[in-house]
């Protein structure tokens, strides 16, 4: 079984005709189908659609999901829904008589392998082509270090989120129930990480003072270390 990536940003759908960028909506909702699986896209109630001279725009924010990566999914993402709707629906019969283009703006983030990175993607079709001819073209990726603070920088967690691998061991638990190896793990980890979360609020100080929770666990934790020492 793969694993899951979480991806959220926006999503732009350019056409000639606005019956199009209907059909492209009703495309995308239908990959948010419980019985489609896991690899899709969900668009945001809230979609912006406008006129310009020659074509009709549409802009709305998403949140997926990918096959390890969400630009698999990008890359796969309309020859996968014309397999799941099949060939003779008439969303795939309208659309693929239609030339459009697709740009994806996205974060996504796999804990696995811990994969963090941003990027947008193109997909552009060609009238009277396959949905599965659409063309796939990555325009710009940009990788990150599976660092705390990047993670919080680009919002695939907070600060609450991350603290909860430790939500067994010390952060939901009694300063007197933790074991000594969790809690030298947990500030050799910090060790590496605070520096950068640090810089993420300007000063140490500003950071305690906004996680005031995170700050007396690690005041804590410190005091137990030496207690072991």
């Amino acid at each position: 079984m793969a694993n899951l990536s979480n991806a959220f940003g926006s999503v732009i759908m350019q056409a000639e005709k606005k019956e199009t960028i209907d059909n492209l909506i009703s495309l995308f909702n239908a990959s948010g189908d419980w019985n489609y699986g896991d690899y899709g896209l969900i668009l945001d109630d809230d979609i912006s659609i406008r006129q310009d001279e020659k074509d009709c725009i549409a802009r709305a924010d998403f949140s997926g999901c990918g096959r390890n990566t969400f630009s698999d999914t990008v890359e796969f993402l309309m020859a996968n829904l014309k397999r799941y709707l099949k060939k003779e629906n008439a969303l795939v019969v309208a659309l693929e008589q239609e030339e459009f283009c697709i740009t994806i703006n996205y974060t996504d983030a796999e804990n696995g392998y811990m994969v963090l990175y941003k990027e947008e993607d193109t997909l552009t079709h060609r009238a009277g082509t396959g949905l599965e001819d659409t063309r796939f073209q990555i325009e710009y990726q940009e990788g990150f270090d599976w660092t705390w603070a990047n993670r919080i920088d680009l919002e695939t967690e907070d600060l609450n989120s991350l603290m909860d691998c430790y939500h067994e061991t010390i952060f939901n638990i009694e300063p007197e129930e933790w074991e000594q190896e969790e809690v030298e793990n947990f500030l050799d980890e910090m060790e590496d990480e605070l520096p950068d979360l640090v810089n993420l609020f300007g000063t140490e100080n500003e950071f305690y003072q906004a996680n005031p929770a995170f700050y007396q666990l690690y005041q804590t934790a410190k005091r137990m270390a030496k207690t072991w020492q």
